[in-house]
Formats: C-alpha cells, sequence, structure tokens
C-alpha cells in the first residue's frame, strides 16, 4: 500500500535500440491533481495491450517512464475548478491519450472531461 505522498504506478521502459521494451513497477510515483477540464480518477480497472506497447515504442523517443493503460475505469476522486459535468464518486470509464503524462495503470490518473462517460446500469469495473 503506497504512504500518503506516492502511489503505485505502471510505466514502459523501452531498450535503447527501441526493440525490447519491460513493464515497470514503482510504489513512489506522486499523486496527481485535477486540473482545470480534468477529473481525477481511482483508478479500479485498466486495459494493457500488446498494441499500446508496440505503438509507444513506435511513436515515442524517451526510453523511460512510458505511461501504459489507456483504457481505464473508476470512480471520480477529485474535479478540476471548472468541472461541473461530473462529480465526486460517480463510476466512469475513459480512454487517455497517447500522449498522456499518467498513466492508467496507477492507482489514481487525470483524465480529460472530454474523454471520459458516466458508467450506467451498475455495471462494475470488471466488466
Amino acid at each position: 500500500v503506497p504512504d500518503k505522498e506516492n502511489m503505485r504506478a505502471v510505466s514502459l521502459q523501452l531498450s535503447e535500440d527501441g526493440v525490447q521494451s519491460k513493464l515497470v513497477y514503482t510504489d513512489d510515483a506522486p499523486f496527481l491533481s485535477a486540473r482545470s477540464g480534468h477529473v481525477l480518477i481511482d483508478v479500479k480497472a485498466c486495459g494493457l495491450s500488446p498494441l499500446n506497447v508496440k505503438t509507444l515504442s513506435a511513436v515515442q523517443e524517451s526510453q523511460d517512464g512510458l505511461p501504459v493503460g489507456f483504457e481505464v475505469s473508476g470512480m471520480v476522486k477529485e474535479v478540476g475548478p471548472d468541472v461541473t459535468s461530473f462529480q465526486v464518486g460517480e463510476s466512469v470509464t475513459g480512454l487517455l491519450p497517447l500522449s498522456s503524462e499518467c498513466s492508467g495503470c496507477a492507482d489514481e490518473c487525470e483524465i480529460s472531461v472530454f474523454a471520459i462517460a458516466v458508467i450506467l446500469y451498475n455495471i462494475l469495473h470488471s466488466e
């Protein structure tokens, strides 16, 4: 369990030649805050696909700490200062952009309100 200042997260580390990659776990990623136009999600599930890894390997120049897990679902933990379309406690699902600075495979992630939707009909996050 992470401490109060840090959270768990998974990122992608590429080799120098960009051919090999590995997922790296950390328990000292900084917690986030919701910026304007964004919400902070307490992540309950995320999708991790070989296609995501291949795409990141092809388009990113950096080798360290690339975010992974772009399909996320969870509970809204915090809303940005101007956000009125979502409320804390709502179940949501969404897609993080490839340019996201945060990993969906983390305790929490920040996402634009234009990239999420409320989960209706009591669907479980694991479904």
